[in-house]
């Protein structure tokens, strides 16, 4: 009958190898995640910028918005008609009128 035996030095190889298999799928593994995750922080990053140019783009908007009401709201004509139509004003007589020097 013939036995199975290990030779010599032989389980302290496949020790070895067994070592080397696991820490390269542990090394793998960490790079996967490592992978995994600066694709969501860059995601993440471009939903902020996103975001971001969504707000620029509003405030340009009420940029302009708030232009066009300054120049209606000094414009002297506008400011006459509201001056006449609700505050009930009107231009004044020549006797009302004093020239200073």
């Amino acid at each position: 009958m013939m036995e199975n035996t290990w030779p010599s030095g032989g389980l302290s190889i496949v020790s070895v190898k067994v070592t080397s298999v696991l820490a390269a799928i542990v090394l793998l593994l960490v790079i996967g995640l490592f992978h995994v995750w600066v694709r969501i922080e860059v995601t993440q990053c471009e939903y902020d910028v996103s975001r971001l140019e969504k707000k620029i783009r509003q405030a340009e908007y009420d940029q302009k918005s708030l232009t066009v009401s300054i120049a209606q709201l000094t414009n002297p004509r506008y400011i006459e008609k509201v001056a006449i139509t609700r505050l009930g004003l009107r231009a004044p007589r020549a006797e009302q009128v004093i020239t200073v020097r």
